[in-house]
């Protein structure tokens, strides 16, 4: 392929264009926004192998945090449950630094990035034509990494952080998670990081009023803390991905629905579905079996979780708190855990239940 283009600065399209142009592959990518790595979206919460996986291990310098375990707040009846193990199961990372790294990684191996440019993916002729202002490019391969917004099919919450700085350090190697009547259909988070110094609270929810949910979240807080800022936008928890409009677009990360439903997060998914991609291209293969397969067999997992989720997320909460209570008090939970992948939510619960 001649030209690639890929509209969408976040982290799958800066992913595709470092690893394509690495591999001497033309591309462009186009950024409606004028800084990389802002405004920030997400947690930035992965796998513990991560910048393995992308083959980037000098980038473990950007990892924020380690968890080897959670807390789980049940309210309204502040019920607790906590839930510790022997090893990192899971690390935060700096997402905005993440994104910058790979943007020098594509420049300085040919990718041209286009900062400040709104750009749409048009039909022309049947084919996907990438349009900003009165300009239009035609590629071999034009990606969509545009996030949720792009797609009318998937199931959105509306979410929103806050980051905190203590004034004195917490313990840092866990999560806490809290499910209540004032986020519903999903739940809040508090994930320190930086030595337990600052932490990262948010949440998620079907509700308008978000703002509100945060504000519970915060007030949960017994240490001494000032707010820094505030960020956030749309969390996927589901729906149909994105289809092939055109033979020459392919979506990727969020546009695709490249995302976990039981937690929202879709860093590890968009990097996978990254490589599968690059994978394909680097042997010619301009029908993208590898990434199709791939996508295929885990769509049905991503599909499992929705279902498990809307479960959950729909049960009183009475009957939730005796839930996982009985759950997190089986001896061979812990174990699971333990061995369990963080990323294949689906595996999990099957060998939980």
């Amino acid at each position: 392929m001649e030209k690639i283009f890929i509209v969408g600065g976040g982290p799958a399209g800066l992913l595709l264009a470092s690893k394509l142009s690495e591999r001497g592959f033309k591309v462009t990518l186009f950024e409606e926004h004028k800084m990389i790595g802002y405004p920030e979206h997400c947690t930035g919460i992965v796998r513990t192998n991560f910048f393995e996986l992308l083959g980037y291990k000098k980038l473990n310098s950007l990892i924020l945090a380690k968890y080897m375990g959670g807390q789980i707040i049940e309210e309204p009846c502040n019920k607790k449950f906590e839930l510790f193990i022997s090893q990192v199961k899971a690390v935060m990372i700096d997402r905005p630094n993440y994104e910058k790294t790979l943007t020098e990684i594509a420049l300085s191996n040919g990718a041209q990035i286009l900062l400040g440019k709104r750009a749409q993916i048009i039909n022309h002729d049947g084919k996907a034509v990438v349009k900003t202002g009165i300009e239009r490019f035609n590629g071999d391969l034009v990606i969509g990494a545009r996030g949720p917004r792009a797609n009318p099919n998937l199931k959105v919450l509306h979410g929103v952080q806050a980051k905190i700085k203590f004034e004195r350090p917490i313990e840092e190697n866990h999560v806490t998670v809290v499910f209540s009547h004032k986020i519903p259909k999903f739940f809040g988070w508090i994930a320190p990081y930086e030595q337990g110094n600052y932490a990262k609270v948010g949440v998620a929810t079907l509700s308008s009023s978000v703002r509100q949910s945060l504000l519970h979240i915060l007030s949960l807080i017994k240490d001494k803390y000032s707010i820094q800022g505030y960020f956030g936008g749309p969390v996927v928890v589901g729906g149909i991905g994105k289809n092939a409009l055109y033979a020459n677009y392919l979506p990727v990360g969020d546009e695709a629905g490249h995302v976990k439903p039981l937690t929202g997060g879709g860093l590890d998914l968009a990097a996978v579905a990254a490589l599968k991609i690059v994978e394909d291209l680097k042997s010619d293969n301009d029908n993208f079996v590898c990434y199709k397969t791939w996508w295929r067999s885990v769509k049905r997992s991503l599909l499992f979780s929705e279902i498990v989720g809307n479960i959950f997320f729909g049960l009183p909460f009475q009957l939730r708190t005796a839930w996982i209570n009985k759950l997190i008090e089986k001896p061979y939970v812990k174990k699971v855990l333990e061995m369990g992948d963080f990323d294949d939510h689906s595996k999990v619960l099957l060998t939980l239940f």
